[in-house]
């Protein structure tokens, strides 16, 4: 029952995210489907470590993918602003299903007018996937979040938040 829930999360996720960078993986892309059984977990276990790494290609589209939009930050904000990569895709521990967490350091941290400013910059001026750049301005921490429309990855930014950098 387990495997099946699993399976049905799965899959029902990702085919709402349909990631263009998941085609470069095998067309079954559930770790298991259409294979045998595995004689272990241990077997079990190293199959779903292999399909959960990351592919050299996912791997160099995440680096072009952070590299785009913290240049974009800069020349929004300026040279010495400091838009800094944080989370999973900072240490390496990303799955192919995670986003990209960046937090601009020296800009205030609740200023919703710089928020907005910076959403229109990506909506004129990027790769930002037509109509899914979205600014939460009331949550706990205001971010922009919006999709590349190269890679499809998820783009998470906020302002000023410096435990992000700390606890990754």
């Amino acid at each position: 029952i387990y495997q099946l829930e699993l399976l049905l999360v799965i899959s029902t996720h990702e085919m709402s995210r349909s990631r263009t960078s998941r085609q470069t993986r095998p067309r079954n892309w559930f770790w298991r489907l259409g294979e045998d059984k595995p004689q272990s977990l241990s077997e079990d276990i190293h199959k779903f470590s292999q399909w959960m790494s990351p592919t050299k290609e996912e791997e160099d589209m995440r680096e072009r993918v952070k590299k785009y939009y913290t240049q974009c930050i800069c020349e929004f904000l300026g040279s010495s602003s400091r838009p800094v990569v944080f989370g999973s895709s900072a240490t390496g521990l990303f799955s192919p299903l995670s986003d990209v967490d960046i937090v601009v350091l020296d800009a205030p941290a609740y200023d919703t007018d710089l928020l907005f400013s910076l959403a229109q910059h990506f909506e004129r001026n990027s790769n930002v996937l037509d109509k899914s750049i979205r600014v939460i301005s009331e949550a706990r921490v205001p971010l922009i979040k919006f999709i590349d429309k190269e890679s499809n990855l998820n783009i998470d930014i906020c302002f000023g938040q410096h435990a992000t950098v700390r606890t990754t």
